[in-house]
């Protein structure tokens, strides 16, 4: 009988918990919604500070076919609660002869920068630059088709504050692996939030929003010919593997939108063929051969804390 009653209670506990959970998830998916359509209809603001002393540097990319929605991204970027110094787009060869929308060229009176390269490194261009460029300056990445809730570099940098020395992000996943052997990235444990020191094992995820402070990154991860020879369109294993080279831990910033709210509802880019078509599964092998002392370091930190 008092089995009985335990197994009740299990299973009672267990539906709460999914209740909670869903109820959690539609909250967040309907407050993302509403703030979709909050940030549509506000109008342009300054977005950096006055004065600023090149501190805290916002850099992302994009390309063509996201131009049309992209200023929604920024505009959120510039209702922050703590202002960077800048906000710098990255555009390669693929923008050169493609005309800014109007929405866009506005946005560059609110302290936008937009600088064009003569070559085109993809989604590495949202950090490529920037880091050589303000060398001892944080640096925080984003992508480019979503909206950022208002908190989320004051999340970032609160965290950074704690951990100094660490890539702080709002979303990351836990890597797996095994005698030396990286598991698939599907079967690793995604959007972590059971971490809560800097890891070796983590890996932060850009979409979230990404610190990176001064000597992040190992010299490598600046090599052109390297990057495209190994990881051209995956840039987040990329930067995990040229941190890990720097020993550099990784730490999760908790927050309420790990994933930011999509500026279209039905929208895909390198995630859907890189995850989906298991294209991240070839860049990891690829890495894995040319770094295999990262590996090691994962290994190891997992052997010290059992």
């Amino acid at each position: 009988m008092l089995e009985l009653d335990v197994r009740r209670r299990k299973i009672v506990g267990n539906i709460i918990k999914r209740i909670r959970i869903r109820l959690r998830n539609d909250l967040e998916d309907l407050s993302k919604k509403i703030y979709v359509k909050i940030i549509k209809i506000l109008p342009n603001k300054q977005g950096i500070r006055e004065n600023g002393d090149d501190k805290v540097i916002v850099s992302l990319t994009s390309y063509p076919a996201r131009f049309d929605t992209i200023h929604l991204c920024i505009k959120s970027l510039m209702y922050q609660t703590i202002k960077p110094d800048k906000i710098i787009l990255w555009l390669g060869s693929d923008s050169a002869e493609v005309k800014l929308p109007l929405e866009l060229e506005e946005l560059k009176k609110c302290g936008l920068e937009v600088v064009y390269k003569d070559e085109n490194l993809k989604p590495h261009k949202k950090y490529y630059y920037a880091i050589q460029d303000y060398p001892n300056s944080i640096v925080i990445t984003v992508d480019d088709d979503v909206i950022y809730s208002p908190t989320m570099l004051a999340s970032l940098l609160k965290m950074h504050e704690k951990y100094p020395k660490a890539v702080c992000a709002r979303r990351v996943h836990e890597i797996v692996c095994n005698q030396q052997i990286i598991a698939k990235y599907n079967s690793w444990n995604q959007a972590c939030q059971t971490v809560l020191r800097p890891a070796m094992r983590l890996m932060a995820v850009g979409v979230g929003g990404v610190l990176y402070p001064p000597n992040a990154l190992d010299k490598l991860a600046f090599d052109k010919e390297l990057i495209k020879n190994v990881c051209l369109n995956a840039d987040d294993l990329w930067l995990k593997f040229t941190e890990a080279l720097q020993d550099t831990k990784v730490v999760w910033c908790p927050c309420l939108w790990g994933h930011p709210a999509n500026i279209l509802e039905n929208q895909s880019g390198l995630c859907d063929s890189n995850i989906g078509d298991n294209r991240n599964d070839e860049y990891l092998e690829q890495l894995s051969k040319h770094f295999p002392e990262v590996i090691a370091k994962i290994e190891k930190e997992k052997e010290l804390e059992r």
